[in-house]
């Protein structure tokens, strides 16, 4: 089977840390080789969940910006957290 790049999204990770062993495998289950390669991330005594998704939707996106001559130039994200804080500061402001 032949993929196109312009096929494919950007693929994003993360790895959720739990204090103790708390997971139960109620998330979803995890193969030996997911386990193992976060393990050096996480703290002592501590859990993880690993997550890996492709960002179809982008796909189209990404073929465009490359088939125009552009790249990525910076990525980052926003957690969570900071949004509900803007969200809240502008809340405030306009009380």
């Amino acid at each position: 089977m032949t993929v196109s790049i312009d096929e494919l999204g950007p693929v994003d990770w993360i790895v959720v840390e739990f204090p103790g062993a708390k997971l139960t495998g109620e998330i979803a289950p995890l193969s030996e080789q997911d386990v193992t390669d976060p393990a050096e991330t996480i703290g002592p005594g501590s859990s993880a969940a690993v997550l890996v998704w492709e960002n179809l939707w982008a796909a189209p996106f990404g073929a465009a910006v490359r088939h125009a001559g552009g790249q990525l130039a910076a990525s980052g994200r926003i957690p969570v957290q900071a949004v509900l804080a803007a969200v809240e500061a502008d809340a405030a402001e306009g009380a």
